[in-house]
């Protein structure tokens, strides 16, 4: 028997999809290492943290009971990929990963190790991938927080955080004269930019090669800060510089 399950967030709809053979311990083992603060999905983790374990429910999907073990579980995995292919660049979905093989595993240990995104990612035609891939752009309107501005509040917190913002910033109310700006635009002026720049790093980003990291960063649609962190962490592979 297999179950596709899902941890929906009641207050906005977002959800995390799985699977399992006993739901009811499936669930036990999510609540108790959300509640620990030590959920494998940071984002649902940070979620939970922020709207709390009641606006938090699970829900079964669907059953597979064929009597063959094997094939449940194939079924499983089908459907889970449906939700993840479908959901997934909607923005809606917590799952980190965009394969229904990968689990936690990392490393050697990853069913993937050491192979390229179009290796696993989708069967079948690559321009679907690539299309998904597109798809995921933050750009303008297609960022949620376009049209939107911070509260009063959130400025408050954010000012705190920044040890050199508004008033603290030694800068303050002060500008650049003519001269010093000549003299940045002197320095600046004939230097080498983008992948002309020996000092460049070369980077392959989801199976792509790009020659530096703003190009690969506007393909993808995310900040460099978010690259930097991705090309650091394990859990993005496919986010590599070129030695």
């Amino acid at each position: 028997m297999q179950c596709v399950y899902k941890i929906i967030n009641k207050t906005n709809g977002k959800f995390y999809v799985g699977r399992t053979f006993d739901i009811v311990q499936r669930w036990k083992r999510h609540r108790s290492l959300l509640l620990l603060g030590q959920h494998h999905c940071t984002h649902l983790q940070n979620s939970w943290n922020k709207y709390g374990e009641n606006n938090f429910d699970v829900h079964t999907v669907q059953m597979f009971e064929t009597g063959d073990e094997v094939e449940d579980l194939r079924l499983a995995k089908t459907l889970e990929q449906e939700f993840i292919e479908m959901y997934k660049p909607t923005g809606i979905l917590y799952n980190k990963s965009w394969s229904a093989e990968t689990g936690v595993s990392k490393g050697e240990d990853h069913v993937h190790y050491s192979k390229m995104p179009w290796d696993w990612m989708y069967s079948g035609d690559i321009s679907r991938w690539r299309e998904m891939i597109e798809s995921r752009n933050m750009n303008g309107e297609n960022n949620p927080f376009y049209g939107r501005t911070h509260s009063e509040e959130t400025l408050k917190v954010l000012s705190e955080k920044c040890a050199n913002y508004g008033e603290d910033n030694g800068f303050f109310g002060k500008h650049h004269s003519d001269e010093t700006k000549r003299l940045i635009g002197s320095k600046n002026r004939g230097r080498l930019a983008g992948g002309k720049n020996p000092s460049a790093r070369k980077v392959i980003v989801l199976g792509e090669y790009f020659d530096t990291v703003k190009e690969a960063c506007e393909y993808v649609g995310i900040s460099a800060g978010t690259f930097y962190k991705r090309v650091r962490s394990d859990d993005y592979p496919d986010y590599k510089y070129v030695d």
